[in-house]
């Protein structure tokens, strides 16, 4: 399972699939993709909150 992939289980009866997904330092989940959003729509999920500092990015031709 990818990494954009490896959020949605989490809250499906797939959980099993996931074992050992807690020892993750982050986690995305991109909910254009298994939760079919019509627009790109993606979440970052880190354990902790001081290593937001590594992934900030601006990329103004996305918006």
């Amino acid at each position: 399972m990818g990494a954009a992939y490896g959020g949605a289980p989490i809250l499906s009866n797939h959980y099993a699939r996931l074992e050992g997904i807690e020892r993750a330092n982050s986690l995305t989940v991109d909910f254009h993709k298994m939760f079919f959003q019509p627009i790109s729509c993606s979440t970052v999920l880190l354990k902790n909150k001081n290593h937001f500092e590594y992934i900030q990015h601006n990329a103004y031709y996305l918006n």
